[in-house]
């Protein structure tokens, strides 16, 4: 594309953005979509031409087995699992092997992560305008903030299709609106 040399925008991306963004930078429509199974993935190229083309509110990242994070530029949260990380369960196979994941028999389109370990790293919140490396936890001074991104997270975790089980396991199932 012609726009954006040695430009830098502020939007919020994610690499599920590349799909939509290749698609439409070679003229391609996206392809049908199931409703069960939406593309979530957002055409960044109106952001090389506009520096305030919008993408998304919020970012979402995440390891499996780990904590859950979300941002919305300037907050972020990193949410830690209960202590004993369950429930986690693998929905496939073959990389598990490779990541040395025991698991359990096949039931209901998953199966249980026997050997997960407790995930020992408390839930933090950061300010990344005042703490642009998350080196200082705010989280226990800043309630409201950290109730209004859990909720966030939550709501995009249902909106993305997130496995039930994973609002559970991040202690997010019983917060409210």
């Amino acid at each position: 594309p012609e726009h954006g040399h040695g430009e830098r925008r502020n939007q919020l991306v994610q690499l599920m953005d590349i799909y939509p963004t290749v698609l439409s930078a070679v003229d391609r429509p996206l392809p049908e979509m199931p409703a069960e199974r939406p593309l979530h993935g957002v055409d960044l190229l109106p952001v090389l031409a506009d520096a305030e083309a919008p993408t998304r509110d919020y970012a979402l990242m995440g390891m499996f087995g780990q904590s859950v994070s979300i941002t919305d530029g300037t907050w972020t949260l990193h949410q830690s699992p209960i202590a004993d990380n369950q429930p986690l369960n693998w929905y496939g196979y073959h990389l598990a092997r490779f990541l040395r994941y025991n698991l359990g028999p096949y039931e209901n389109g998953h199966r249980a992560v026997t050997n997960s370990k407790a995930w020992p790293v408390s839930t933090s919140l950061h300010d990344k305008s005042t703490d642009p490396n998350e080196l200082t936890n705010i989280a226990e001074d800043n309630p409201d903030q950290l109730a209004t991104m859990q909720n966030k997270l939550r709501d995009e975790l249902i909106r993305l299709q997130a496995p039930p089980e994973q609002l559970v396991r991040l202690e997010l199932n019983g917060m409210g609106k």
